[in-house]
């Protein structure tokens, strides 16, 4: 049940397009609603073109004390078109009144629409620009960049940035594309000129350097104010000054997920959409460890650094999640190209690629340096599947910007509350995904928190060790220095002979050692210990022992009594990793691992 401006119950609300003046345009159309009542309803939008029904169901809030809105883009909206509105109450006696219509930038604006009523109107196009080309904004430096935005059919654009001067014509569905020469880095802030002949856009305090795609669940979400989860805000080191470093720039994507991939920003947090730069208040709002990943690449190498931040926390990396909005970070295309090589079942799953297409759809193709993603808790329990579900993501996110081997740095489930084998077969997964060409794992072994109680146990507080360790693999491989230890020590290979175990490691640095810091939540490097600890072996019979380790070089050789012919090890295979002691002299901690196959 639907009600009019009037009070009168209503079946639907409709809309009918009359003439061909939208033919060739983006028609914007916006629906402000409320919910009155309580329970839950849905609001429903079917658009008839050419005789062909598409029906579809945004997601909308359920608040009887204020209006709400939801857009939609329609392109290429002939005569006869029709979008008609319903609503049905799921439970309760929630439903949908006082519904308007508008479209955008419309010459009149259209009066709220009778029930199977009809409102006509022309639509002009706006000179719009892409959300993410905003005030105070880092673009990506060394490599052609597009710049985008939206005006009518035809129309021509011209582009002025930095010396240069480029123009782009609107396609047929309205979009523009231009594309700058690569730029050199730059701190200097500029003015970024959109134009037609008819409007003007201006974007102040541009800065060029690299700009990283943050993405992942709550622990890549982790601010230095969250206020959603106890015993949190994270930490910050007293010696890090943000306003020292207002070359960090970060700017936050919000949104639910879509249906269909989107070509713009979610309309309801647009007000949001823009850049932040780094001071002593407002790195409070940033990705803790997108900034200190920053941080740590800006003392190394002096140019600016834009963090885009798309991250939603209690998202899988796959499925939709129970009752809500669709949540799923993987792009069809990944999954699709990756179907034919994963065992069969991987990616048998209800819902769809929301997240992808809201948040990341909208920004595909723009110019960054590379990706950072933190998330797996929510599969934590999949073991090797998830394997292939990082492969599908990072393939299609790739094939989304059209560049095979845009870096990929991701952060390695840490040490949690609880005991058996837990999250290792994921960390496991995790591990096997450095298979993939150009990607990298922060392995965070002595990272948790678990003394912290529910749920500060599974966000630790420490994120500067997170965003330390993800640089370290994006200043080796990306930023030239080569002769940097990006990594704790990766397994190679294990022989068994004599009664005992010898694995050999890649990624030793300068030796192994035993050593352990004084506190998982501690920044301090590890303190050189007696016993190298965490690892196990088996013979035959599948039973595993605790194993003595003597540290030869870059090779462990291990031992047990009640092992005399070992054939398997394995290293931390364990939900709590607190325990582990393995490290290379250059203070980074030994990735988890296993040889069997049981």
């Amino acid at each position: 049940m639907l009600h009019n401006a009037r009070g009168d119950s209503v079946d639907a609300f409709q809309i009918v397009i009359g003439g061909d003046a939208l033919k060739g345009k983006t028609l914007r159309l916006g629906i402000l609603y409320g919910v009155v009542g309580s329970g839950k309803c849905t609001l429903t939008l079917t658009q008839t073109v050419g005789g062909r029904e598409v029906v579809t169901t945004p997601p909308i809030n359920y608040n009887g004390s204020a209006l709400d809105v939801v857009f939609f883009d329609v392109t290429n909206a002939r005569d006869g078109d029709t979008f008609i509105v319903n609503s049905k109450s799921i439970e309760g006696g929630a439903h949908v009144a006082g519904i308007t219509f508008d479209s955008a930038a419309a010459e009149k604006v259209p009066k709220m629409a009778e029930p199977k009523g009809v409102v006509r109107t022309l639509y002009h196009a706006p000179l719009e620009l892409g959300g993410l080309f905003a005030d105070n904004g880092v673009l990506q430096r060394d490599m052609v960049l597009p710049v985008w935005g939206w005006d009518d059919p035809g129309t021509v654009v011209t582009v002025t940035f930095a010396g240069q001067k480029v123009e782009a014509t609107a396609d047929d569905k309205g979009r523009w594309t231009a594309e700058l020469q690569p730029l050199k880095a730059s701190k200097t802030p500029k003015e970024l000129v959109v134009s037609t002949e008819d409007e003007t856009i201006k974007k102040q305090n541009i800065l060029v350097g690299d700009v990283w795609l943050c993405a992942g669940q709550s622990n890549m979400e982790m601010h230095f104010s969250a206020p959603f989860l106890p015993r949190m805000p994270t930490d910050k080191p007293d010696f890090v000054k943000p306003a020292e470093w207002p070359g960090i720039r970060h700017i936050r994507i919000e949104g639910g997920g879509a249906e269909f991939p989107q070509s713009r920003l979610p309309e309801l947090n647009k007000s949001d959409y823009e850049w932040r730069v780094c001071d002593d208040e407002t790195y409070k709002q940033f990705t803790a460890v997108g900034f200190f990943f920053a941080y740590t690449v800006s003392k190394e190498v002096d140019v600016p650094i834009g963090l885009i931040n798309v991250s939603m926390g209690n998202t899988d990396i796959v499925v939709s999640m129970g009752n809500t909005d669709i949540v799923s970070w993987l792009a069809p295309e990944g999954i699709e190209s990756v179907k034919a090589e994963a065992p069969e079942g991987v990616f048998n799953f209800s819902g769809g690629s929301g997240l992808f297409h809201g948040r990341v759809a909208p920004i595909a193709g723009s110019g960054i340096k590379g990706m950072l993603w933190y998330q797996g808790e929510r599969n934590g329990g999949q073991g090797d599947s998830y394997f292939w579900k990082m492969k599908a993501l990072i393939h299609g996110w790739r094939e989304a910007w059209g560049r095979d081997d845009i870096p990929f740095y991701y952060v390695q489930l840490p040490s949690f509350t609880g005991g058996g084998s837990g999250w290792a077969p994921t960390r496991g997964a995790q591990r096997m995904a450095l298979t993939i060409p150009h990607t990298g794992m922060a392995v965070l072994t002595d990272a948790g928190d678990n003394e912290a109680e529910w749920p500060a146990n599974l966000h630790p507080r420490n994120k500067y060790t997170v965003g330390q360790r993800l640089a370290l693999w994006a200043l080796a491989k990306d930023y030239g220095k080569t002769d940097l230890v990006y990594s704790g020590p990766l397994f190679k290979a294990a022989e068994f002979k004599d009664g005992k175990a010898i694995v050999s490691f890649d990624h030793v640095g300068s030796g192994l050692m035993a050593a352990k810091k004084v506190d998982t939540t501690s920044i301090d490097p590890p303190k050189p210990v007696v016993e190298v600890v965490g690892f196990e072996i088996a013979a035959a019979d599948k039973q595993w022992h605790p194993a003595k380790a003597r540290i030869d070089g870059g090779k462990a050789i291990l031992s047990a009594d009640a092992v005399n012919e070992p054939v398997a090890v394995r290293y931390l295979y364990t939900m709590n990793t607190d325990h582990g002691t393995l490290y290379n002299q250059e203070g980074l901690p030994a990735c988890p691992f296993r040889t069997d196959d049981w």
